[in-house]
């Protein structure tokens, strides 16, 4: 399905083109021909055409991403672009890309605000979550199938990532939460802090799994994000930190997933991708198309209340499904993020957040 898009291009400037809506810069800078345009925008080439009016459009799409306008102080724009649609009975869409929830100041059931950190019991808009969008590690692997694990007597559960550090720098890191809820609160910071300090929220989960008998587990424990490896090169497989990441999860069933600073899992995607089970624990998480994909079947869902039974959980998961179940969920877990949770599948189903929008 094609959708016509209107977008006011006054908000845009060149100097925060790396704000644009994703949408926009394959229509606003369309390539010579169809192939290059597949080839640099993928299916958002084909599936999205610029309307010459509001009332000519499909839907309505906020240019830039929500924190662009917060940041900048043109959260004026926002209000204005609202008032041209709702004129207009169109569905607006936003964009909010960040570790932070979007919070977006106007409600309404017209307003679809697609983010990576939302939470699921938010209220006030049509909220939607958004996948991280990653590099296909089995390509960059040079593997051009999911290699198949096969299932053992006890799950073998794997995680390489932040979650070590002493006592003091976890006070410290807590301390530093709460000043910073503190001031959100006072209304001196613009964006919300996450509600726990999650370097240490991640440290009890691993250990709960470290000293559980019931699973076999292979973590590899990290004081910083990504082992500290700048952004130019951390998800090189030629990185030893990153050969380490992806080793860990090839080498596991299941791998154990859960929120960072903000509230989403780039390794839930990774892991999807590679064909592994993520163990998951859920903390309100807006997951994408949670209306059409039964998230329960593709992990092992573990709510944030549960994590002291963990273990058991995906232990009594391991053991009711058949030798023959492991295998294939393990298929399933990488067609279903070839199918929607890459940027060509999101965008290829996309329509289907706007039922108004049918017949």
């Amino acid at each position: 399905m094609v959708l016509r898009i209107y977008a006011d291009r006054e908000h845009f400037s060149e100097g925060h083109r790396r704000s644009l809506d994703d949408i926009l810069k394959a229509l606003w800078y369309p390539a010579a021909t169809r192939a290059e345009g597949r080839a640099q925008y993928g299916v958002r080439a084909e599936l999205f055409e610029l309307a010459a009016s509001p009332n000519e459009a499909d839907l309505h799409l906020l240019p830039m991403r929500w924190q662009y306008y917060v940041d900048q102080g043109r959260v004026d724009l926002v209000y204005r672009t609202v008032e041209v649609a709702r004129r207009a009975r169109r569905p607006l869409a936003v964009f909010s890309m960040s570790d932070f929830e979007a919070n977006f100041p106007i409600p309404g059931e017209d307003i679809h605000v697609f983010q990576a950190s939302g939470y699921r019991s938010s209220r006030g808009n049509s909220n939607h979550g958004v996948p991280a969008f990653i590099e296909d590690p089995l390509a960059r692997l040079g593997i051009g199938a999911v290699s198949l694990r096969e299932k053992g007597p006890r799950p073998v559960v794997g995680f390489c990532g932040q979650a070590g550090a002493s006592l003091p720098r976890h006070a410290v890191r807590l301390v530093r939460n709460k000043l910073h809820r503190l001031n959100w609160r006072l209304g001196r910071e613009r964006w919300e802090p996450p509600p726990m300090e999650h370097t240490w929220f991640r440290h009890r989960i691993v250990e709960g799994f470290a000293r559980s008998p019931a699973v076999e587990t292979k973590f590899v424990l990290r004081t910083k994000y990504r082992a500290g490896v700048t952004a130019d090169n951390r998800n090189d497989p030629a990185d030893r930190a990153r050969r380490e990441f992806l080793e860990n999860v090839l080498g596991t069933d299941y791998t154990l997933c859960m929120r960072g600073g903000g509230n989403f899992s780039i390794r839930f995607y990774e892991a999807l991708a590679m064909g592994r089970v993520p163990a998951f624990i859920d903390t309100d998480c807006l997951l994408p198309y949670d209306g059409q994909i039964d998230w329960r079947h593709y992990t092992v869902w573990i709510d944030q209340d549960e994590i002291r039974s963990a273990p058991r959980i995906l232990a009594e998961d391991h053991a009711r499904i058949s030798p023959q179940e492991f295998r294939e969920r393990q298929i399933e877990c990488r067609r279903l993020w070839n199918d929607r949770l890459t940027a060509d599948g999101f965008y290829s189903h996309f329509h289907e957040h706007f039922p108004e929008l049918e017949g």
